[in-house]
């Protein structure tokens, strides 16, 4: 049998998250695969998912059936995997299984980190809408503490016209930045920061009325009353900023003075998810990261394969369906995530392929230079998924 597995071609499977199984916590895997694959495999498998994360989850076998079952709950866990989500494996041999997980909005996800960290003291994520908000310090002159030049200005005027190009499409258009904003959402809740943190989607009370909402658990716990606050992003800019009482009746707080700065020098746009993270307390120090929605409303190249394949720059890569035609897309870098973005060309692409809400799309690198690559659809209305 080891003969066998030596020099021989992965062979790939995909599977449709169906409620059975979220409520039995165990994945069956294709008869095709069992049939071909079956007696090779041992009582542990091993899942590896990009950035090498791997798991042991346990083989069930009966009669010319098999499951992954123990630990496949941690795995199902971990990465927020639930009804409707979309999995494909590559067999490697030696019961080792390479998984990439898709979403509910037919996107690969942003795997976690496998740094260990736990997220300490997590508060819960709400929507800011205009009730919620307060007016205060509306109109009022600010300060940036940054002297220096936005050093992904290119990056930023870019994205703007792609949310451009995008929100030009009428209705399909509008369809593609609502699920960038879901999908940012989810994003962010998988983020994982190693010290107390909230959430905060930027809304349209939050572009107008210069405030951004802190939960009273939160203040209550890390902040200790109005103080001035400094906020960092990942490239150790650091901006100030006034945390002030909402009001009499409640504990909650605002970002108030200093956060249109802090809003406009990171070119925030309505539908974008902060994550604060407190990394000191004495004075008040908060990590930003941002998740941006145009950055999902388009087809995400995950940072490790942009790194290897893609060599992390701009570039036209080419689409290839089954039929062997061709379109051009504009792949272009994005520094402050190291991933990659599909833009000008997709729609064209997805026009033309009939790409609808909910199907799949897998990419195979098959030419480097230039960079082509072969796209496998998976349409929705082939599978018979009951209707959430």
């Amino acid at each position: 049998m080891a003969g066998r597995c030596k020099g021989r071609t992965p062979s790939h499977f995909f599977k449709i998250i169906l409620p059975s199984t979220i409520q039995h916590m165990k994945l069956s895997i294709p008869e095709k695969f069992v049939r071909e694959f079956g007696d090779e495999l041992s009582a542990v498998a091993k899942l590896t998912v990009p950035y090498g994360r791997s798991w042991q989850v346990g083989l069930e076998k009966a009669d010319k059936n098999i499951w992954f079952c123990d630990g496949w709950k941690d795995f199902v866990k971990y990465y927020s995997i639930c009804y409707g989500y979309f999995l494909v494996f590559e067999y490697q041999g030696n019961s080792n299984f390479h998984v990439l997980v898709f979403d509910k909005t037919a996107t690969e996800i942003q795997y976690p980190l496998s740094n260990n960290c736990k997220l300490e003291d997590q508060v819960d994520s709400m929507e800011l809408d205009d009730a919620n908000i307060s007016m205060h310090d509306k109109n009022e002159n600010e300060m940036s503490y940054s002297d220096d030049e936005l050093p992904t200005k290119h990056e930023e005027l870019r994205e703007k016209s792609v949310k451009k190009e995008i929100s030009g499409m009428s209705s399909r258009g509008k369809l593609m930045m609502s699920r960038g904003r879901e999908r940012a959402i989810q994003a962010a809740r998988r983020f994982k920061p190693k010290n107390p943190s909230f959430m905060g989607i930027i809304g349209s009370a939050n572009m107008h009325k210069h405030t951004m909402y802190i939960p009273a658990r939160f203040a209550i716990t890390h902040l200790c009353g109005p103080q001035i606050a400094k906020l960092e992003t990942s490239d150790g800019r650091q901006w100030s900023v006034n945390c002030h009482k909402r009001g009499r009746l409640t504990s909650a707080m605002n970002l108030g003075r200093g956060w249109t700065v802090f809003s406009r020098e990171n070119s925030l746009e309505e539908g974008d998810v902060c994550v604060f993270e407190l990394i000191k307390r004495k004075p008040v120090v908060l990590s930003v990261s941002i998740f941006r929605v145009v950055d999902y409303a388009l087809p995400y190249v995950p940072a490790g394969f942009a790194f290897k394949y893609l060599h992390q720059h701009d570039q036209i890569a080419k689409l290839e369906n089954s039929e062997g035609r061709q379109w051009p897309v504009n792949c272009y870098y994005k520094p402050s995530s190291s991933a990659m973005n599909m833009g000008q060309g997709w729609i064209e692409f997805a026009r033309h392929n009939d790409l609808a809400e909910g199907d799949v799309c897998v990419f195979e690198l098959i030419k480097r230079k230039p960079v082509v690559l072969n796209v496998s659809m998976f349409r929705v209305v082939d599978f018979d998924i009951p209707a959430k």
